[in-house]
């Protein structure tokens, strides 16, 4: 989170955005994909054309409706509760997954063909109600048509902490002056 707060004190999208944006490429194969996310410990992320346009996000949710859409049960016993213990993710990422991947499983097929974006300057409560309003859990902050930073619920999160804990401090402070007044 950005230390960039506006002199009114109102958050814009970029004083809580998360840079730089881990991306995948549209050229990617699921199981590429999945072992970024593993290996970055994120759940979505923006993919990109072969340049840096976005062309829509990919994120943990179609990574496991892949798998389910993909599953053999081929495999018995043993080995298929092994693979459950797994995830979705950890079996795809290391090519054990239930189905053998084919080299035309690329995340295009798989991935939301939309970014839910927001520019640099959207204020943080439009940012909060755009979420809402579409359900999603994260949204990416764009300038000149390139993703700059991304914002999760987790991010929004700290925010209200912050918030709260701002406000606690000065209803304590508020609390102690009375009672030195009354004295």
């Amino acid at each position: 989170m950005r230390k960039t707060q506006k002199a009114n004190f109102e958050l814009h999208a970029e004083d809580v955005m998360v840079s730089p944006v881990v991306t995948i490429s549209s050229k990617d194969t699921m199981q590429r994909a999945a072992s970024v996310f593993l290996d970055k410990n994120i759940s979505g992320a923006p993919v990109l054309n072969g340049g840096a346009s976005p062309v829509g996000v990919l994120t943990k949710t179609d990574i496991t409706h892949y798998e389910r859409d993909h599953v053999a049960c081929s495999s018995g016993g043993e080995d298929r509760g092994a693979l459950r213990t797994l995830g979705a993710l950890e079996t795809i990422a290391q090519g054990i997954g239930f189905h053998a991947e084919s080299e035309e499983d690329r995340v295009t097929e798989w991935m939301t063909p939309k970014l839910f974006s927001v520019k640099k300057e959207t204020p943080l409560r439009e940012v909060v109600k755009e979420m809402l309003k579409k359900r999603i859990h994260r949204v990416f902050v764009t300038e000149n048509n390139g993703v700059v930073g991304v914002i999760t619920a987790f991010d929004l999160i700290k925010v209200l902490d912050k918030t709260l804990e701002f406000k606690a401090g000065r209803n304590l402070g508020r609390s102690r002056a009375a009672k030195n007044k009354r004295r």
